[in-house]
């Protein structure tokens, strides 16, 4: 199985996740999750990233980066030059702005954390887009 950049970028628009958990410090993750029907998929793309683990829980299957240096070094420069094109991007941006606050230790004061837990509860299903405002964001990329 081929995988390529801009394959890659399609499906994780659709299919990957870039998640924040707050419980005992941050954790940062990229995951990408499917039926164990497609676990050869999930495989391949591990190896075309060379990073991250694949777990499997009951028919779901899970390709997931928590190591900080392959988020750092692997998947937040394959995004940041091969673009997301949904409203996902802004999730990754919120994730990568999340990392860089740990690197900098922030999230060891209470203000730094304070401002982490604001970006992760704006992402994924917690961001609040204007209607208005989403095509003429992702318009540059038609």
């Amino acid at each position: 199985m081929k995988i390529n950049k801009d394959w890659l970028v399609g499906f994780v628009d659709g299919e990957g996740t870039f998640f924040i958990g707050i419980q005992g410090g941050v954790l940062a993750e990229f995951v990408i999750t499917q039926h164990k029907r497609d676990i050869q998929l999930l495989y391949a793309i591990r190896k075309f990233l060379n990073c991250g683990v694949i777990r499997v829980q009951q028919n779901i299957c899970y390709f997931r980066v928590r190591k900080r240096e392959h988020l750092l070094n692997i998947i937040l420069p394959f995004f940041s030059y091969n673009e997301l094109m949904t409203v996902k991007k802004f999730d990754f941006y919120d994730f990568k702005r999340v990392l860089e606050l740990v690197e900098k230790g922030k999230h060891r004061s209470k203000e730094g954390l304070a401002e982490i837990v604001a970006i992760k509860n704006g992402m994924n299903r917690g961001r609040i887009l204007d209607e208005d405002i989403v095509p003429s964001l992702l318009k540059d990329k038609e």
